[in-house]
């Protein structure tokens, strides 16, 4: 965030507010904000388990979704840098 016309020079800009929750209703596939608790759910590194859920969508359906409901052309249509960019994006850590 730039830092406020009254601020003295020194002091370092305010501390970005925090992320809104993603807000889903989680009625065609699993609520976004629950992303991190999945990944420990499924053993899985937060990144791996959310770009492997882009990339292959149906190697772990959470319990009360169906397969086969996401697209599985992702890991084609997207380049490398977007997949990377989405995974960030999605886990919370995309550059600010």
């Amino acid at each position: 965030m730039p830092r406020a016309a009254s601020a003295p020079p020194d002091c370092p800009p305010p501390a970005a507010p925090p992320a809104a929750p993603a807000g889903t209703d989680a009625q065609i596939g699993p609520d976004l904000d629950g992303l991190v608790a999945d990944a420990k759910k499924a053993g899985e590194p937060e990144d791996a388990y959310i770009k492997q859920s882009i990339v292959d969508p149906n190697a772990v359906v959470v319990s009360g979704f169906q397969s086969g409901v996401m697209p599985t052309t992702f890991g084609k249509t997207l380049s490398p840098e977007e997949l990377d960019a989405l995974v960030a994006f999605l886990s919370g850590k995309e550059a600010k």
